[in-house]
Protein backbone atom coordinates (compact mmCIF):
# COMPACT_ATOMS: atom_id res chain seq x y z
CA UNK A 1 0.00 0.00 0.00
CA UNK A 2 1.23 3.03 -0.88
CA UNK A 3 1.12 6.48 1.24
CA UNK A 4 1.56 10.00 -0.17
CA UNK A 5 2.35 13.28 1.29
CA UNK A 6 1.72 16.70 -0.07
CA UNK A 7 5.27 18.60 -0.18
CA UNK A 8 3.63 21.39 -2.46
CA UNK A 9 2.06 23.29 -0.46
CA UNK A 10 4.67 23.76 2.26
CA UNK A 11 2.94 21.24 4.52
CA UNK A 12 4.48 21.19 8.60
CA UNK A 13 4.12 17.43 9.04
CA UNK A 14 7.10 16.05 6.84
CA UNK A 15 8.59 12.68 6.09
CA UNK A 16 12.14 14.37 6.87
CA UNK A 17 11.64 16.38 9.70
CA UNK A 18 12.83 14.48 13.11
CA UNK A 19 9.59 15.82 15.11
CA UNK A 20 7.64 12.85 13.50
CA UNK A 21 10.37 10.45 13.59
CA UNK A 22 8.16 7.91 15.37
CA UNK A 23 5.44 8.78 13.29
CA UNK A 24 7.34 7.50 10.12
CA UNK A 25 9.27 5.01 11.75
CA UNK A 26 5.69 3.39 12.41
CA UNK A 27 4.91 3.71 8.67
CA UNK A 28 8.02 2.18 7.64
CA UNK A 29 7.73 -0.70 9.73
CA UNK A 30 4.15 -1.58 8.94
CA UNK A 31 5.58 -2.02 5.13
CA UNK A 32 3.76 0.94 3.52
CA UNK A 33 5.51 2.70 0.59
CA UNK A 34 5.76 6.26 1.60
CA UNK A 35 6.21 8.70 -1.43
CA UNK A 36 5.52 12.79 -1.70
CA UNK A 37 4.51 15.31 -4.43
CA UNK A 38 6.04 18.13 -4.77
CA UNK A 39 4.88 20.26 -8.13
CA UNK A 40 1.41 20.45 -7.82
CA UNK A 41 -1.37 18.49 -6.98
CA UNK A 42 -3.65 16.31 -9.54
CA UNK A 43 -5.89 13.65 -9.70
CA UNK A 44 -3.31 11.85 -11.78
CA UNK A 45 -0.43 12.03 -9.39
CA UNK A 46 -2.53 11.69 -6.27
CA UNK A 47 -4.28 8.63 -7.54
CA UNK A 48 -0.81 6.68 -7.36
CA UNK A 49 -1.57 6.42 -3.83
CA UNK A 50 -3.88 4.32 -1.46
CA UNK A 51 -3.55 7.23 0.89
CA UNK A 52 -2.81 11.04 0.48
CA UNK A 53 -1.88 13.24 3.50
CA UNK A 54 -2.28 16.91 3.65
CA UNK A 55 -1.00 17.88 7.24
CA UNK A 56 -1.20 21.54 7.46
CA UNK A 57 -0.05 23.90 4.48
CA UNK A 58 1.58 26.84 5.66
CA UNK A 59 0.80 30.30 4.04
CA UNK A 60 0.26 28.30 0.98
CA UNK A 61 -2.96 27.94 -0.83
CA UNK A 62 -4.78 24.53 -2.71
CA UNK A 63 -6.25 26.28 -6.10
CA UNK A 64 -9.41 25.56 -7.27
CA UNK A 65 -8.07 22.52 -9.92
CA UNK A 66 -6.41 21.02 -7.14
CA UNK A 67 -9.41 20.68 -5.22
CA UNK A 68 -11.27 19.19 -7.51
CA UNK A 69 -9.02 16.56 -8.84
CA UNK A 70 -8.57 15.56 -4.55
CA UNK A 71 -12.41 15.62 -4.28
CA UNK A 72 -12.49 13.27 -7.52
CA UNK A 73 -9.78 11.65 -6.43
CA UNK A 74 -11.84 10.51 -3.16
CA UNK A 75 -15.08 9.71 -4.96
CA UNK A 76 -13.56 7.37 -7.47
CA UNK A 77 -11.72 5.71 -4.26
CA UNK A 78 -9.02 7.30 -2.47
CA UNK A 79 -8.17 8.39 1.00
CA UNK A 80 -7.92 11.48 2.60
CA UNK A 81 -5.85 12.69 5.71
CA UNK A 82 -6.88 16.26 6.12
CA UNK A 83 -4.54 18.12 9.06
CA UNK A 84 -4.73 21.15 10.03
CA UNK A 85 -3.79 23.08 13.74
CA UNK A 86 -4.40 25.74 16.44
CA UNK A 87 -5.94 28.92 14.87
CA UNK A 88 -7.12 27.19 11.95
CA UNK A 89 -7.03 28.12 8.31
CA UNK A 90 -6.67 32.38 9.53
CA UNK A 91 -3.75 31.45 11.85
CA UNK A 92 -2.01 29.13 9.48
CA UNK A 93 -2.60 31.23 6.10
CA UNK A 94 -4.25 27.90 4.58
CA UNK A 95 -7.84 27.18 2.85
CA UNK A 96 -7.91 23.94 3.71
CA UNK A 97 -11.17 24.13 5.01
CA UNK A 98 -11.89 25.11 1.38
CA UNK A 99 -11.27 21.42 0.23
CA UNK A 100 -12.91 20.01 3.63
CA UNK A 101 -16.26 21.68 3.18
CA UNK A 102 -16.62 18.87 -0.11
CA UNK A 103 -17.23 16.56 2.84
CA UNK A 104 -19.07 18.64 5.25
CA UNK A 105 -16.34 19.68 7.59
CA UNK A 106 -15.07 22.87 8.33
CA UNK A 107 -11.45 23.78 10.34
CA UNK A 108 -12.18 26.31 13.21
CA UNK A 109 -10.40 29.29 13.62
CA UNK A 110 -9.97 28.42 17.53
CA UNK A 111 -7.42 27.43 19.88
CA UNK A 112 -9.29 24.79 22.00
CA UNK A 113 -8.04 24.70 25.95
CA UNK A 114 -9.55 23.04 28.99
CA UNK A 115 -10.04 24.01 33.07
CA UNK A 116 -10.07 20.61 33.90
CA UNK A 117 -8.91 17.85 31.85
CA UNK A 118 -5.45 18.65 30.63
CA UNK A 119 -1.73 17.65 30.88
CA UNK A 120 1.07 20.05 32.12
CA UNK A 121 -1.31 23.10 30.51
CA UNK A 122 -4.35 24.09 29.72
CA UNK A 123 -3.49 24.46 25.86
CA UNK A 124 -2.87 20.63 26.15
CA UNK A 125 -6.87 19.13 26.79
CA UNK A 126 -7.24 15.80 27.57
CA UNK A 127 -9.92 14.33 25.17
CA UNK A 128 -12.04 11.51 26.70
CA UNK A 129 -15.70 11.63 24.92
CA UNK A 130 -15.35 9.51 22.04
CA UNK A 131 -18.41 7.98 20.19
CA UNK A 132 -18.23 4.31 18.70
CA UNK A 133 -16.22 3.52 15.38
CA UNK A 134 -13.25 1.73 13.88
CA UNK A 135 -10.82 4.59 14.58
CA UNK A 136 -11.81 5.06 18.59
CA UNK A 137 -11.32 1.33 18.95
CA UNK A 138 -9.20 0.92 22.26
CA UNK A 139 -9.41 4.52 22.64
CA UNK A 140 -9.40 6.12 26.43
CA UNK A 141 -7.95 9.15 26.46
CA UNK A 142 -6.15 11.28 23.88
CA UNK A 143 -3.39 14.79 24.50
CA UNK A 144 -5.25 17.33 22.35
CA UNK A 145 -2.23 20.16 22.35
CA UNK A 146 -2.62 23.44 21.18
CA UNK A 147 -5.32 22.36 18.22
CA UNK A 148 -8.36 23.87 17.08
CA UNK A 149 -11.73 22.02 16.76
CA UNK A 150 -14.26 21.33 13.79
CA UNK A 151 -17.45 22.26 12.74
CA UNK A 152 -19.83 19.13 11.04
CA UNK A 153 -22.77 20.26 8.24
CA UNK A 154 -24.80 17.41 8.15
CA UNK A 155 -26.92 18.78 5.88
CA UNK A 156 -24.94 17.36 2.93
CA UNK A 157 -25.30 13.96 3.99
CA UNK A 158 -26.90 11.52 0.84
CA UNK A 159 -26.29 7.81 -0.49
CA UNK A 160 -23.03 9.24 -1.66
CA UNK A 161 -21.94 11.40 1.28
CA UNK A 162 -21.55 10.58 5.27
CA UNK A 163 -19.69 12.44 7.36
CA UNK A 164 -19.83 12.50 11.72
CA UNK A 165 -17.23 13.70 14.41
CA UNK A 166 -16.05 10.91 16.84
CA UNK A 167 -14.40 12.51 19.64
CA UNK A 168 -15.16 15.99 21.00
CA UNK A 169 -14.10 18.16 23.71
CA UNK A 170 -15.97 18.24 27.21
CA UNK A 171 -19.11 19.17 28.29
CA UNK A 172 -17.95 21.55 31.52
CA UNK A 173 -14.82 22.27 31.26
CA UNK A 174 -13.76 23.57 27.93
CA UNK A 175 -13.23 27.04 26.65
CA UNK A 176 -11.93 28.66 22.95
CA UNK A 177 -9.98 31.71 21.90
CA UNK A 178 -11.18 31.92 18.48
CA UNK A 179 -10.98 35.03 15.87
CA UNK A 180 -13.68 37.28 15.30
CA UNK A 181 -12.32 39.20 12.30
CA UNK A 182 -10.90 41.36 13.99
CA UNK A 183 -9.52 40.48 17.45
CA UNK A 184 -9.17 36.79 19.29
CA UNK A 185 -11.95 36.31 21.83
CA UNK A 186 -12.14 33.77 24.51
CA UNK A 187 -14.88 31.96 25.58
CA UNK A 188 -16.52 28.63 27.36
CA UNK A 189 -17.61 26.41 24.98
CA UNK A 190 -19.15 22.50 25.21
CA UNK A 191 -18.78 19.42 22.89
CA UNK A 192 -16.80 20.89 19.85
CA UNK A 193 -15.74 18.58 17.83
CA UNK A 194 -12.18 17.52 17.32
CA UNK A 195 -12.03 14.08 14.68
CA UNK A 196 -14.41 13.72 12.22
CA UNK A 197 -14.71 10.71 9.77
CA UNK A 198 -16.61 10.61 6.60
CA UNK A 199 -17.32 8.68 3.36
CA UNK A 200 -17.55 10.53 -0.02
CA UNK A 201 -18.32 8.11 -2.96
CA UNK A 202 -15.96 4.84 -3.00
CA UNK A 203 -13.01 7.19 -0.90
CA UNK A 204 -12.96 8.16 3.09
CA UNK A 205 -11.94 11.30 4.98
CA UNK A 206 -10.54 11.87 8.04
CA UNK A 207 -9.98 14.96 9.55
CA UNK A 208 -7.73 16.25 12.72
CA UNK A 209 -7.34 19.36 13.89
CA UNK A 210 -3.76 18.83 15.66
CA UNK A 211 -0.55 18.19 14.19
CA UNK A 212 0.95 17.92 17.79
CA UNK A 213 -0.71 14.10 17.90
CA UNK A 214 1.73 12.93 15.38
CA UNK A 215 5.03 14.71 17.06
CA UNK A 216 7.59 12.58 19.35
CA UNK A 217 9.02 15.35 20.80
CA UNK A 218 7.32 15.21 24.23
CA UNK A 219 5.73 12.53 25.73
CA UNK A 220 2.95 14.25 27.53
CA UNK A 221 1.60 15.48 24.48
CA UNK A 222 3.02 13.72 21.42
CA UNK A 223 2.29 10.44 19.76
CA UNK A 224 3.20 8.16 22.89
CA UNK A 225 0.76 10.28 24.55
CA UNK A 226 -2.12 8.38 26.27
CA UNK A 227 -4.15 6.61 23.27
CA UNK A 228 -2.30 9.26 20.92
CA UNK A 229 -0.34 6.20 18.81
CA UNK A 230 -3.84 3.52 19.26
CA UNK A 231 -5.55 6.36 17.53
CA UNK A 232 -3.42 7.86 14.92
CA UNK A 233 -2.60 3.93 14.16
CA UNK A 234 -6.53 3.03 13.90
CA UNK A 235 -7.10 6.08 11.67
CA UNK A 236 -4.55 4.69 9.05
CA UNK A 237 -5.66 1.24 9.04
CA UNK A 238 -9.46 2.56 8.72
CA UNK A 239 -8.11 4.70 5.62
CA UNK A 240 -6.65 1.87 3.76
CA UNK A 241 -9.04 -0.53 4.31
CA UNK A 242 -11.13 -0.33 1.80
CA UNK A 243 -12.94 -3.39 -0.14
CA UNK A 244 -15.06 -2.76 -3.21
CA UNK A 245 -15.96 -6.44 -4.67
CA UNK A 246 -15.89 -9.93 -2.78
CA UNK A 247 -12.78 -10.25 -5.40
CA UNK A 248 -11.21 -7.32 -3.78
CA UNK A 249 -11.84 -8.77 -0.18
CA UNK A 250 -10.08 -11.78 -1.23
CA UNK A 251 -6.46 -10.05 -2.11
CA UNK A 252 -6.63 -7.09 -0.39
CA UNK A 253 -5.08 -7.02 2.92
CA UNK A 254 -6.34 -6.02 6.01
CA UNK A 255 -3.95 -3.77 8.39
CA UNK A 256 -4.04 -3.72 12.14
CA UNK A 257 -1.79 -2.14 14.92
CA UNK A 258 -1.59 -4.41 17.57
CA UNK A 259 0.85 -3.97 20.63
CA UNK A 260 3.32 -7.45 20.32
CA UNK A 261 5.62 -8.85 23.52
CA UNK A 262 8.78 -7.79 23.19
CA UNK A 263 10.48 -11.28 22.95
CA UNK A 264 8.57 -12.21 20.59
CA UNK A 265 8.93 -9.36 18.40
CA UNK A 266 13.29 -9.76 18.88
CA UNK A 267 12.19 -13.44 18.10
CA UNK A 268 11.03 -12.05 14.72
CA UNK A 269 13.29 -9.84 14.04
CA UNK A 270 15.69 -12.04 15.05
CA UNK A 271 13.94 -15.23 12.42
CA UNK A 272 13.59 -12.34 9.68
CA UNK A 273 17.43 -11.55 10.34
CA UNK A 274 18.37 -15.41 9.51
CA UNK A 275 16.23 -14.94 6.26
CA UNK A 276 13.29 -17.41 7.37
CA UNK A 277 11.00 -14.57 6.51
CA UNK A 278 10.82 -11.57 4.25
CA UNK A 279 9.58 -9.14 7.31
CA UNK A 280 6.61 -8.77 10.47
CA UNK A 281 3.77 -9.47 8.06
CA UNK A 282 5.20 -12.47 6.85
CA UNK A 283 5.58 -13.79 10.49
CA UNK A 284 2.52 -13.06 11.63
CA UNK A 285 0.15 -14.48 8.53
CA UNK A 286 2.26 -17.93 9.01
CA UNK A 287 1.91 -17.89 12.58
CA UNK A 288 -2.18 -17.48 11.93
CA UNK A 289 -2.56 -20.01 9.02
CA UNK A 290 -0.63 -22.36 11.01
CA UNK A 291 -3.25 -21.64 13.93
CA UNK A 292 -5.95 -21.61 11.64
CA UNK A 293 -5.21 -24.88 10.27
CA UNK A 294 -4.74 -26.70 13.91
CA UNK A 295 -7.86 -24.91 15.08
CA UNK A 296 -9.82 -25.96 12.11
CA UNK A 297 -8.94 -29.73 13.08
CA UNK A 298 -9.92 -28.96 16.69
CA UNK A 299 -13.24 -27.92 15.50
CA UNK A 300 -13.79 -30.62 13.57
CA UNK A 301 -13.06 -33.55 15.93
CA UNK A 302 -15.16 -31.53 18.42
CA UNK A 303 -17.55 -31.78 15.74
CA UNK A 304 -16.98 -35.29 14.60
CA UNK A 305 -17.26 -36.03 18.61
CA UNK A 306 -20.27 -34.34 19.12
CA UNK A 307 -21.80 -35.89 15.41
CA UNK A 308 -20.75 -39.26 17.83
CA UNK A 309 -22.86 -38.24 20.69
CA UNK A 310 -25.95 -37.08 18.94
CA UNK A 311 -25.99 -40.26 16.99
CA UNK A 312 -25.61 -42.37 20.13
CA UNK A 313 -27.85 -40.25 21.82
CA UNK A 314 -30.64 -40.66 18.94
CA UNK A 315 -29.49 -44.55 19.16
CA UNK A 316 -30.72 -44.53 22.60
CA UNK A 317 -33.75 -42.51 21.98
CA UNK A 318 -34.89 -45.23 18.83
CA UNK A 319 -33.98 -48.00 21.41
CA UNK A 320 -36.38 -46.41 24.29
CA UNK A 321 -38.88 -45.60 21.65
CA UNK A 322 -38.43 -49.14 20.39
CA UNK A 323 -39.16 -50.39 23.96
CA UNK A 324 -41.81 -47.97 24.57
CA UNK A 325 -43.33 -49.66 21.95
CA UNK A 326 -42.77 -52.87 22.46
CA UNK A 327 -43.94 -52.70 26.05
CA UNK A 328 -47.24 -50.33 24.61
CA UNK A 329 -48.42 -53.28 22.22
CA UNK A 330 -47.38 -56.24 25.42
CA UNK A 331 -49.78 -53.53 27.39
CA UNK A 332 -52.69 -53.94 24.92
CA UNK A 333 -52.04 -57.90 24.26
CA UNK A 334 -52.39 -58.29 27.93
CA UNK A 335 -54.97 -55.57 28.22
CA UNK A 336 -56.51 -57.70 24.79
CA UNK A 337 -56.34 -61.03 26.41
CA UNK A 338 -57.85 -59.95 29.92
CA UNK A 339 -60.65 -57.95 28.13
CA UNK A 340 -61.31 -61.65 26.02
CA UNK A 341 -61.18 -63.73 29.40
CA UNK A 342 -63.78 -60.92 30.84
CA UNK A 343 -66.13 -60.96 27.79
CA UNK A 344 -65.87 -65.15 28.17
CA UNK A 345 -66.87 -65.04 32.01
CA UNK A 346 -69.54 -62.99 30.44
CA UNK A 347 -70.66 -64.60 27.99
CA UNK A 348 -70.70 -67.85 30.50
CA UNK A 349 -72.14 -66.20 33.20
CA UNK A 350 -75.06 -65.21 30.42
CA UNK A 351 -75.34 -68.50 29.33
CA UNK A 352 -75.36 -70.03 32.63
CA UNK A 353 -78.05 -67.57 33.49
CA UNK A 354 -79.98 -68.94 30.57
CA UNK A 355 -79.61 -71.90 31.40
CA UNK A 356 -81.29 -71.76 34.58
CA UNK A 357 -83.92 -70.07 33.50
CA UNK A 358 -84.58 -73.20 31.17
CA UNK A 359 -84.06 -75.36 33.91
CA UNK A 360 -86.79 -73.11 36.00
CA UNK A 361 -88.99 -72.53 33.54
CA UNK A 362 -88.97 -76.19 33.13
CA UNK A 363 -89.41 -77.19 36.11
CA UNK A 364 -92.38 -74.94 36.42
CA UNK A 365 -94.21 -76.05 33.36
CA UNK A 366 -93.55 -79.62 35.52
CA UNK A 367 -95.21 -78.43 38.49
CA UNK A 368 -97.96 -76.61 36.44
CA UNK A 369 -98.47 -80.06 34.82
CA UNK A 370 -98.14 -82.07 38.29
CA UNK A 371 -101.08 -79.36 39.54
CA UNK A 372 -103.12 -79.45 36.30
CA UNK A 373 -103.17 -83.97 36.94
CA UNK A 374 -104.12 -83.26 40.64
CA UNK A 375 -106.81 -80.90 39.64
CA UNK A 376 -108.23 -83.53 36.50
CA UNK A 377 -107.92 -86.28 39.12
CA UNK A 378 -109.73 -84.28 42.23
CA UNK A 379 -112.13 -83.66 39.55
CA UNK A 380 -112.55 -86.94 38.42
CA UNK A 381 -112.93 -88.30 41.64
CA UNK A 382 -115.90 -85.76 42.28
CA UNK A 383 -117.46 -87.03 39.16
CA UNK A 384 -117.60 -90.45 40.46
CA UNK A 385 -118.29 -89.49 43.97
CA UNK A 386 -121.43 -87.73 42.47
CA UNK A 387 -122.44 -90.55 39.92
CA UNK A 388 -122.36 -93.43 42.94
CA UNK A 389 -124.64 -91.20 44.82
CA UNK A 390 -127.04 -90.90 42.04
CA UNK A 391 -126.84 -93.91 41.55
CA UNK A 392 -127.97 -95.05 45.00
CA UNK A 393 -130.60 -92.26 45.19
CA UNK A 394 -131.98 -94.25 42.17
CA UNK A 395 -131.89 -97.57 43.65
CA UNK A 396 -133.89 -96.31 47.14
CA UNK A 397 -136.44 -94.97 44.89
Amino acid sequence: MKIGFDYTHNNKLKIEDTAFTDFMQYLLNSNFKIGKIEAGLSYDKVSKYDLFVIGVPKNCLLTADEINDLVKYTYDGGSLLLVNDQGGDYDNQNNLSELSKNFGITFMDNKLFDGRYFSIENSRPVIKDFKSHFITRDVSQIVWSNGCSLSIDTSIVNENIDVDYVANSSKDTSLHIYFNGDEWKEEPVSELPVVAVGHYGLGKVVALSNLSLFSSLHDSYGLNAEDNFKLISNIISWLLNKVESEEAREMQPIFLTTPIDQDMFYWMKEQIGKGKWKNVEDVINFALRVLKIRLTREIEEEEELEEGVVLGEEEELEEEEVLGEEEELEEEEVLGEEEEVEEEEVLEEEKLEEEELEVEEELEEEEKLEEEEVLGEEEELEEEEEFEEEEKLGEEE
